[in-house]
């Protein structure tokens, strides 16, 4: 009976230590990030006010491309005409593009193949195939 205690004690105080060793972790990430949270800050306005900018030369470029339509003879409504087509055919080329992409995106299967493993073994099973 003495032994199952001390067993039962040293689990105890393993669990205590766990409990313990986190909590430290933990802390030291609050204090790690504290120290860079203003400099994140900063550079989450500066990207965002860049990527606006970025955004708004993007609008510009096609009225851009129409006046430059204009300017080598072309009547006003047919060069916005004209770049809106153009435009809208890029689009459709890049939505195709990201559909091929996104077809090919296979499931994790060496992960899925490892926690069946890690359950099948937590349950005194045989692992599973590797697929």
């Amino acid at each position: 009976m003495a032994g199952r205690w001390k067993i039962t004690q040293a689990v105890a105080e393993l669990r205590d230590n766990v409990v313990s060793l986190s909590s430290d972790i933990s802390a030291l990430a609050k204090a790690e990030i504290q120290e860079q949270k203003k400099k994140a800050i900063m550079g989450a306005v500066w990207g965002g006010a860049a990527a606006l900018l970025g955004v708004l030369a993007l609008i510009l470029i096609p009225i851009i491309l129409a006046y430059v339509l204009v300017a080598l003879g072309l009547v006003q409504w047919l060069a916005f005409l004209i770049t809106f087509v153009f435009l809208l055919l890029l689009a459709g080329i890049m939505g195709l593009l990201a559909k091929k992409s996104f077809s090919s995106i296979e499931p994790p299967k060496r992960t899925i193949s490892a926690v069946k493993n890690s359950m099948a073994a937590l349950k005194g099973d045989y692992p599973v195939e590797e697929q």
